[in-house]
Order: structure tokens, then sequence, then C-alpha cells
């Protein structure tokens, strides 16, 4: 019986192949494959401008009509020429591209993609083949859940799909490389102390001499001592220096969830903050003054009004996502992300990104593609609360915090990422991240890439006019020659 269902099976299988290879429109099929090569050969010939040849993003004559891939293609030739350059928080873009990649893996492979940065032609060859041959497995992973209608129809659909992910990728990973980049090349190319932000402390000092509303932290004695009340010998003793007198550690009260936000936790959850991602253009008018690394502070006022009129001007807040912490959990590293609209503050759909930090042969084989497609608006820990629809108090207040503490700490860097905490006592911002994630929050993409085509634009401008090691050095070497 078993033979024959399997007969009657492999009959129908060569009837219906039979069919679709005589049904199908071969020089339409043949057209729709030739297009796929010319995508894959256009990418490869542009990077091979952009990386040997040395052309400029303004002068290349690639993908002139197409804004998007031209800045993604131009972003991925940036790693290598940034590679062996010092980078604002790293030894060089090398190490910190090795640094922070340890722990993300391509979904289903299982391997960290910190292995293709040891080597500047591994990498190389990583972004030349293996990114387009990934690119063409999503495709083929997209084209498999669709409806047959023809092998052309098929190939169509798959050669769009492989084109939107080479050449618009809209996933959290591709935007969050492509940040930072924009950040290490604007840093490399100015040095300017704004980035000198990305260090907690300095973040915290600055902050409260601004009169920003950072987390509090303590400064008034020198030394902490921490014992454990039932251990002896010796043991169970940490002593911690506080950075306030020169020392590695920042000594803060731990801040509590907003009671509001604590309805939408399970019990024992960690701190859970709101990521709000602001972008400035301020770099963009302000060239020289930027370059030259003059003061955060060149436009700022002391009039409440004026700054709130200058940091609307130069600021723009772009997405919110609400990091709602899992239960036992230390930090909102593990939490449901929640998308915000942050025109609102109403809650949106919840989702994850876990299958991007599933390393290991073992994890990767089992891991999924893509994130959960099924409508997320719960918590994930019990009871379970309900999340979506919900409204953010104080959302436009934690907005103006951010634009305005965007111009007045650090308005040259171009895109930042905030971590907003709602406390009992009010909003604080814990720290800020430079090379910043949106997540999967959502934002307006076209006005984003035109944001990014623009910052490249001016840094092209100012290489070919200062070369890559900024105005900075080439201020130096023209003051050193007028001291000659």
């Amino acid at each position: 019986c078993k033979h024959t269902i399997w007969l009657t099976f492999m009959a129908e299988f060569f009837v219906n192949f039979k069919e679709v290879l005589v049904t199908t429109k071969w020089p339409v099929l043949f057209g729709h494959l030739l297009q796929g090569w010319k995508v894959f050969q256009t990418y490869v010939f542009a990077l091979y401008g952009f990386i040997f040849q040395k052309e400029s993003y303004t002068d290349s004559m690639a993908y002139e009509d197409d804004q998007w891939a031209k800045v993604q293609v131009y972003s991925l030739s940036l790693i290598f020429k940034l590679w062996s350059l010092k980078h604002y928080r790293s030894p060089s873009f090398q190490q910190d591209m090795i640094d922070n990649l340890k722990n993300v893996a391509i979904p289903g492979t299982g391997l960290a993609l910190s292995w293709f940065c040891y080597s500047y032609w591994t990498c190389l060859w990583y972004v030349v083949f293996v990114n387009p041959f990934v690119c063409l497995l999503g495709a083929v992973n997209k084209v498999r859940k669709e409806p047959f209608v023809s092998l052309e129809d098929a190939t169509s659909s798959l050669v769009s799909h492989f084109t939107r992910h080479l050449l618009h990728p809209d996933d959290w990973f591709s935007f969050w490389r492509l940040n930072c980049r924009l950040v290490s090349y604007h840093s490399a190319l100015s040095s300017h102390p704004d980035y000198l932000q990305e260090d907690k402390w300095t973040f915290l000092t600055l902050g409260k001499s601004l009169g920003v509303p950072v987390s509090p932290y303590f400064d008034q004695f020198k030394n902490l001592v921490c014992k454990n009340k039932n251990i002896e010998g010796g043991m169970g003793i940490f002593f911690y220096q506080n950075a306030a007198h020169g020392g590695d550690w920042i000594i803060q009260e731990r801040l509590d969830n907003a009671e509001w936000l604590q309805q939408l936790l399970p019990p024992n959850a960690p701190l859970s903050t709101m990521r709000v991602i602001t972008t400035s253009t301020y770099a963009l008018t302000h060239t020289e003054s930027t370059l030259a690394g003059s003061a955060s502070k060149a436009d700022e006022k002391n009039d409440s009004a004026e700054l709130t009129k200058l940091s609307q001007k130069y600021v723009r807040a772009e997405s919110g996502l609400l990091r709602l912490g899992r239960a036992n959990a230390s930090t909102d590293h593990s939490s449901v992300l929640f998308d915000v609209d942050i025109s609102t503050g109403i809650i949106k759909q919840g989702t994850s990104n876990a299958h991007w930090y599933q390393l290991g042969l073992a994890k990767g084989l089992v891991c999924p593609w893509l994130p959960p497609t099924e409508r997320v608006t719960k918590h994930a820990d019990s009871p379970f609360p309900e999340v979506t629809g919900q409204t953010i108090p104080f959302m436009q207040e934690a907005l103006k915090i951010v634009t305005e503490s965007h111009f007045k700490m650090m308005p040259n860097v171009p895109i930042v990422g905030w971590d907003v905490a709602f406390t009992p006592t009010g909003v604080y911002l814990l720290e800020v991240n430079l090379s910043c994630n949106f997540f999967k929050g959502t934002f307006d993409i076209p006005r984003y890439i035109d944001f990014v085509h623009q910052y490249w634009t001016l840094l092209s401008a100012l290489e070919a006019k200062h070369g890559l090691l900024g105005y900075n050095a080439s201020a130096k070497g023209e003051n050193k020659s007028k001291d000659e």
C-alpha cells in the first residue's frame, strides 16, 4: 500500500513538473535571471569603485537613480576605508566590529559575525560574496512561502526580493550598522569632542552641569565598601573607587519603574527603558565649527524658549521603542520589544530580534530565519499583561528632553540613541549610544535615507578637501607651517 502511494505521488509530481516545464515562458524566466545577475554585477562594480578606485560618494556614477542603494553600498565600502583608523570608542574600526558583533549571528547559521572581522580580506570576501548569497537565501525563503503561479513569476519575485535585501535592506541589523558607519566616518574626519559623550561618566557629568535630567549619582564619598553580612575570612568584601574621585565605578542608587510601567511588567522585572533615536542636522550647516572641534554649546542660549526653538530647528526624534524587561532579569537587555507611536505615546505591537543572537551550531540549526509572525500584544511572562494599545504618560516631555539634550550636549553627532527611564520621581536619561540601534522601532525610512545621503555628500567633500584624517589634522599642519 505504501509502495503504491509513493508511486502515485511520484507520477503526479512528474506530470505536474512536465506541465510546468511546458508552460513556462523560458525567455521571460531567463530575462529575470539576467536582471538578477546585473543587480549583483552592479553591486560588485560599485564596491570596486568605492574601495579600490577610491571613488568619492559624490563623484561615483553608481546608482544615480537609486539613492537608497547608493547609500547602502557606499556604507559597506566605508568598512574598508575606516578599517585601521582610530575609532571614537575603540583602537580601530575593525576592533569595534569585533567587540560588538561577538554576540550577533545571521539567523540560521549560529556563526558570530565577528569571525569575519579578524582579517581585512575575509571581511571583504564576506561583503562581496557572502552578503549577496545570504540575501539570495532570504529571497528564496520569501518565495517558497508565496503561492505558486508560474516558474517565471516565482523567478521574478526571487529577483525582486534579492534586490531589496541587497540594496534596500530594512532589517534592524542593517540600519544599526548603517548608523555605526555614519558616526564612525564623521568622528574619523572631525575628532569632535561631542563623541566623548559615549563615555558614561563624561555623559553624566556634562549632563548634570547643563541641567539635563541624567540619572543621579553619588559623588560625596571617594570609596565604597560592600560586604556580605555572613561571609568571613576576608571573603565577600568588595572595594569600589568612585568615578567622581578618579575611580572607574559610577555609584548610583537603583531606579524603580514608574507605577504605570509596573502594570505592563511581570513581578521582579528590571528597570525597563524606552529607546528614543534622535538625529541632528547641525553639522550639515555648521561645517567649519563642527570639524574644528569647537565646543558643543556654540549656539547654546540660556533662554529656555530659544533653546527649544534651536533644538526644534536642528534635532528630530525619529523613533521610540519600549523595552519591557523579562521576569528575574537584571537589565532590560533581556526584554520584549514594543514599538511606540512617538506622536501619541500609544504602544503598538511587540516583536523580538532574539533570532539574531542564537550562537552555536545547535541553536543555529533550529533558529528561525525571520522574527515571529504572530501578533504580539502582551508581555511574554506571567501574568502576561496587555501592552499594545496602552499610552505612555509624559511621552511629549520625554521627547522634549531628548531633543533639547541632543542639541545642548552633542549637536555635532548625527544620530544618538537615548535610554529613557520613567521612574516614580520623574524622567531620567541613563546613557547615550552613538552607534545606536533602532531595534524594531518604526521610523520614516525615506527621510532617514535622505538624511544619511546628505551626510555622505558632506563628508565625501570634506575628505576630498582635508584628507581622511580630517580637518583637525589639516588645521594642525597649517598652524605648524605658519609657526615655522
